[in-house]
């Protein structure tokens, strides 16, 4: 797995589906193959459900790492930055 974070979301779906009543034996995730992934996504995961129909993906949790950032600030102004403010210091 890449990282904490998209390993949280995927306990939150499995917690979300299962509540829904989803089989815990018929519930499985699965790790996208470097082939398989989108351009954008440095880790992608799929929940999937047994039916008759074999294996079906129902939730597709994919990690974009910066892209959206990153691609945006190449289409503009080359002076976009982010500022985090913490009132916490």
């Amino acid at each position: 797995m890449n990282n904490e974070t998209l390993g949280y979301f995927i306990g939150r779906v499995y917690l979300f589906l299962t509540r829904l009543g989803i089989d815990k034996e018929r519930l499985r995730f699965r790790q996208h193959l470097a082939n398989e992934m989108a351009h954008y996504a440095a880790d992608c995961w799929d929940a999937e459900i047994e039916s008759s129909y074999g294996w079906i993906e129902c939730v597709g949790i994919a990690d974009r790492s910066a892209y959206d950032l990153r691609a945006h600030s190449v289409r503009t102004s080359p002076f976009t930055s982010i500022f985090i403010i913490s009132f916490y210091s």
